[in-house]
């Protein structure tokens, strides 16, 4: 008879889970799960120290999973329309939920066309630069600075415009087209369900 196998490895939680998921499409259990401990050596950060010595931190990285091993006849009664169910089913599986986005907030930073803080660093440059000859330098210079600091700003304003009006775009795309990729979701899920339900009275 002609046989196909499925070999997994998967969390030591979901073995019962697994065994009766997939006998549901007509598979069998081929021996025990084997139980498998792996242990990984592999460097980590490194740092030098004020002699010059480098250090490099050795990680150690434990894995534990379950093996399983399943295997099915190609000859069984139904197999075609198991074959098929299961793919249904694994496609419902594979399918993710539509996140839940959120409308992007505006930064209050940026809200206003010309900051209080610079018209007051332009106010004092105008003040010191008037009340003496001594202060004409001291005065330039807070204006010259003022004017770099606002040409930054708005550098810096006219950015952050550009990449909030792109995520809000992304964010009304997303809202107009939630509820169309929510229905497809529920529709997956809905024949993925079915799909296993059925293969259970084909097998059982």
């Amino acid at each position: 008879m002609a046989k196909e196998t499925k070999f997994l490895e998967i969390d030591p939680n979901k073995v019962e889970e697994t065994i009766e998921k997939w006998q549901s499409f007509g598979w069998e259990l081929l021996g025990a799960p084997q139980e498998i401990f792996n242990k990984t050596v592999r460097d980590g950060d490194s740092w030098t120290d004020s002699a010059g010595i480098k250090t490099t931190k050795i990680v150690t990285e434990k894995i534990h999973y379950v093996k399983i091993t399943f295997q099915r006849d190609k000859e069984m009664p139904n197999y075609q329309e198991l074959v098929a169910l299961e793919k249904t089913y694994d496609e419902a599986n594979d399918y993710k939920e539509p996140y839940e986005g959120s409308e992007p907030e505006y930064n209050n930073i940026y809200k206003e066309a010309f900051p209080v803080f610079f018209l007051i660093l332009s106010i004092a440059g105008f003040v010191l630069s008037s009340v003496a000859i001594l202060f004409v330098a001291v005065g330039i210079l807070f204006t010259i600075l003022t004017i770099i600091k606002i040409v930054k700003w708005k550098k810096q304003r006219n950015e952050y415009q550009a990449k909030f009006d792109r995520e809000m775009a992304e964010y009304k795309q997303w809202k107009k087209n939630y509820p169309t990729k929510m229905k497809e979701y529920e529709e997956v899920v809905r024949k993925g369900k079915e799909a296993i339900s059925r293969a259970k009275t084909l097998v059982g």
